[in-house]
């Protein structure tokens, strides 16, 4: 099969630091917070905005087939719901989300499409338990682009300011297994001077993503490689920090300054 590229500039809302991490808490933070927090800000700026293209790709795909043959579509026919003109809504065992087509492809020029909610339960090879639990309920516009080169762009981004810029690029696809690089950084605001900066890579190369079937075929599974950066600071003053460190498969180490 054909593979192409595609350059994603992707910003997906993380929660709050103030919201996840209580340092006015009677007995303290431990090692379980700080990797928790760290585990959202990449579920959110990570894996959310890969979902989220390759369900815009599949899904484009799915609704240009013609009657006949999107019966044969095991990951969409019957678990799609048209609820409006151009409005559908999608639920499996895995993911489930609401999306806003506009009523064209999502390569068309100046095509957006736009997610009123996304949730996705994924597959992380090496990682503890396995599956995560990730969701966005902002609004999120999905927007393909050409470039000068030639080159396809995704641009995924909140109604609502956020803080953040990362370049995910597809560096191929085969059937619908794709190989992705993830880099860049932001930061979330708290309250109180608090701040969290985070980055994928920490500008050394970023972090690959690749995906395989599981065991039974059932269900695709995250094969990561590199390392999630999250540094906590008061003012000025940095006064945590956490890395999530991805092993190619063979998996996933916590690390922190608690």
């Amino acid at each position: 099969m054909k593979t192409f590229r595609i350059m994603i500039i992707a910003a997906i809302s993380a929660v709050m630091v103030s919201c996840e991490i209580d340092y006015d808490r009677i007995d303290g933070l431990n090692h379980s917070d700080l990797t928790y927090y760290a585990d959202i800000l990449f579920g959110n700026n990570v894996i959310l905005p890969v979902e989220m293209a390759e369900f815009a790709i599949e899904f484009d795909e799915y609704l240009s087939m013609p009657d006949e043959e999107k019966q044969n579509s095991y990951r969409f026919f019957g678990k799609i719901r048209q609820v409006g003109p151009t409005l559908y809504s999608f639920s499996d065992d895995n993911m489930s989300c609401t999306i806003d087509t506009k009523g064209v492809s999502v390569w068309q020029e100046g095509a957006e499409w736009e997610y009123a909610e996304f949730s996705v339960r994924p597959q992380i090879v090496g990682s503890p338990g396995g599956y995560r639990y990730y969701s966005v309920s902002d609004n999120v516009i999905i927007k393909f682009e050409k470039d000068n080169i030639g080159d396809f762009q995704l641009m995924a981004s909140l109604k609502s300011g956020i803080d953040n810029s990362f370049a995910m690029a597809l560096i191929s696809r085969e059937d619908n297994l794709y190989k992705w690089n993830i880099s860049g950084s932001g930061y979330d605001r708290g309250e109180d001077g608090l701040k969290a900066e985070f980055s994928a890579g920490n500008g050394n190369g970023g972090i690959n993503i690749s995906e395989r079937m599981s065991e039974d075929d059932s269900e695709k599974e995250f094969i990561c490689d590199g390392i999630f950066y999250v540094d906590i600071y008061n003012g000025a003053d940095k006064i945590d920090w956490c890395q999530i460190i991805f092993r190619q498969g063979y998996r996933v180490d916590y690390l922190s300054s608690r």
